[in-house]
């Protein structure tokens, strides 16, 4: 039997194991999403019909704490670059992970907003 390993959620800072948690990668950094907190964010709201929710949380988490490429935002709503990854929040509220092949083809489309 395989030993259990604690992952700490990023979102909440919760510790549990590792088969309760998802693992998403950006660049070379690993973060972890519990259960919980993917549980809790779907369903309708501001992530509804968003099918990389553990993505999008990490991304909305980092963009809270600046860590974006390249941002943009006005009154339209906010888009930013993590990577290959872009995480679009519209004026209402709604959040939304576009991913691409490349950062190239991330940072073009940033660039054509």
């Amino acid at each position: 039997m395989e030993p259990i390993t604690p992952r700490q959620c990023t979102i909440c800072t919760r510790w549990g194991a590792d088969s309760r948690t998802d693992a998403v990668t950006i660049d070379a950094d690993t973060f972890y999403v519990c259960d919980t907190c993917i549980r809790d964010n779907d369903g309708p709201g501001r992530w509804q019909g968003e099918s990389e929710l553990a993505l999008g949380l990490v991304l909305e988490h980092l963009a809270g704490i600046s860590m974006e490429d390249h941002f943009l935002s006005d009154e339209s709503g906010y888009v930013g670059k993590f990577g290959r990854h872009l995480l679009v929040t519209d004026d209402r509220g709604f959040n939304e992970v576009r991913s691409f092949r490349d950062e190239d083809a991330a940072l073009r489309e940033i660039n054509s907003y």
